[in-house]
């Protein structure tokens, strides 16, 4: 399942934008933090796992424009999880059907000596 990003948006040379949590409460997510974190390029992202808690917290603040949908993160969390399932599912049957043409290059290579 695809998780919905959130980022707090206010402009980063803001003051206190980049120190304390923001501590709101979304549903049933408790309390987020929105800190800066580095795996996001230091940019003030939650994760949430469904689009109807990411819709009601950007409608919450709409007024103020605080917060909006990162559609590029999700971008390349679909592209992360399609190169996860090609490592998972798909490389394990090609390695198998390597082993078993190398197991069918050693059996005719033997039936050629056997003549």
């Amino acid at each position: 399942m695809a998780s919905i990003f959130v980022e707090y948006v206010t402009d980063k040379d803001s003051p206190g934008y980049s120190e304390g949590p923001l501590g709101l409460q979304v549903g049933n997510y408790g309390t987020l933090d929105f800190m800066p974190k580095e795996r996001y390029q230091n940019r003030r992202v939650e994760e949430l796992t469904t689009e109807e808690a990411a819709v009601n917290l950007v409608n919450r603040f709409r007024r103020q424009g605080l917060f909006r949908i990162c559609k590029d993160l999700m971008a390349s969390q679909d592209l992360s999880n399609i190169e996860d399932f090609v490592r998972l599912k798909v490389a394990p049957l090609v390695e198998r059907i390597e082993s078993l043409e190398e197991q069918i290059a050693l059996m005719k290579k033997s039936k050629r000596t056997a003549k």
